[in-house]
């Protein structure tokens, strides 16, 4: 979990950086010069951060900020914000539930990639660890809900859009409420593994929203 925390850090400090360049109103070039191979990084307004190699073409990225609000079948409330580029992004999400009339928060990082269908419409796919917290307890044990979400998106403006789509949930947990594993209201699973001191669950789920993009 630690190996995945730092890994999905340091991905979403690369797309915080490459979405600062890609929003910049200022141009610079750095050349590599005669004696070198010919490397050149540019920064544009409106063609995001570049990297130009002599043999293997240009590559632009375009700055990829994303506020979405959803909700789930076990996380009723949830925000992500995306970071990044189109082809890689950082993902910070927060979301909220309850269960047996306790509230339930969690927090966690991810990473993903989006698709552009058409003008209007793209696909994503993200993944995520997120770490749960019951009643306010965040000194709990291990209480991990593990995420893919493959999400459709349709615009109904340049910057206001409809999603939907299937999840993939993986919870490992050690947390116990009234003698049972868990603290997600689960409606149902396609795998269950229980041991004397933990759970493993599984199952497709749906998210629902919206999104708007800065």
């Amino acid at each position: 979990m630690k190996k995945l925390v730092r890994t999905a850090m340091v991905l979403l400090a690369i797309g915080m950086s490459i979405q600062l360049g890609a929003q910049s109103e200022m141009m610079s070039a750095v050349n590599a010069g005669p004696f070198t191979s010919g490397y050149s990084i540019r920064f544009s307004d409106d063609q995001g951060a570049g990297l130009q190699s002599p043999g293997f073409g240009k590559e632009e990225k375009k700055g990829y900020f994303d506020i979405e609000l959803f909700a789930g079948e076990t996380m009723y409330s949830n925000v992500n914000v995306k970071l990044g580029v189109e082809r890689i992004y950082g993902i910070i999400r927060f979301g909220f539930s309850a269960y047996e009339s306790n509230l339930v928060y969690s927090y966690g990082l991810g990473v993903g990639t989006r698709f552009t269908i058409s003008d209007r419409q793209s696909f994503s796919i993200d993944l995520s660890g997120n770490q749960v917290i019951y009643d306010f307890d965040f000194a709990s044990s291990l209480n991990l809900l593990n995420k893919v979400d493959f999400n459709y998106k349709i615009g109904l403006t340049d910057r206001f859009a409809l999603l939907i789509g299937p999840s993939y949930n993986v919870y490992l947990t050690r947390e116990k409420v009234n003698n049972e594993f868990g603290t997600l209201d689960i409606p149902y699973t396609i795998s269950e593994n229980e041991q004397s001191e933990s759970a493993l669950k599984q199952w497709i789920g749906i998210n629902a929203g919206f999104s708007i993009r800065l």
